[in-house]
């Protein structure tokens, strides 16, 4: 399981993690937890005029290393027929890219491509209002991603985290 977290400002932050049976024993559980801190670059996920698509993103990632993930707090599902593209290369060396998306209103779909133009599914994700998700790296170096979802009440907004393992 891999979670990301975007810290908008310095402080104290707390991490809680719950077994997947709770079962309710004292004993029997363990976790291995490895957490990083890393700077990350900002990107704007505001739609461009006339909209975007597979083949014209609303943004392209050109920057996104192991140690310099990327974000964006201004993404928005418009309507519930709204589709968000966002591509990115894929970084030498790495082994798995992880997408979290953030939005309190929404059910969020998160699909993601092994291709630029968003035509080979190679992995999908969904949730409430929250989803991570982790895909291993392959052999093509431009990837998609694709951000859907339903709400009651459209705009959706959404802070979207990419980073690289």
């Amino acid at each position: 399981m891999a979670s990301l977290g975007l810290l908008a400002t310095a402080g104290t932050y707390y991490v809680t993690t719950y077994p997947d049976d709770l079962i309710g024993a004292a004993t029997g559980y363990t976790h291995d937890l490895l957490i990083k801190t890393l700077t990350a670059t900002s990107f704007s996920a505001k739609e461009p005029p006339g909209g975007d698509s597979a083949t014209h993103p609303l943004y392209t990632v050109t920057n996104l290393t192991p140690t310099t993930p990327t974000f964006a707090m201004d993404g928005s599902l418009d309507s519930a027929t709204d589709q968000d593209f966002i591509q990115y290369a894929l970084p030498p060396a790495s082994s798995n890219i992880f997408v979290q998306v953030l939005a309190p209103t929404a059910d969020i779909n998160i699909s993601m491509y092994s291709d630029p133009n968003c035509q080979t599914l190679s992995n999908n994700a969904n949730g409430g209002g929250f989803t991570a998700q982790d895909n291993i790296s392959g052999a093509n170096s431009n990837r998609c991603i694709q951000i859907s979802g339903f709400s009651p009440n459209f705009p959706a907004p959404y802070t979207v985290v990419i980073a690289a393992q």
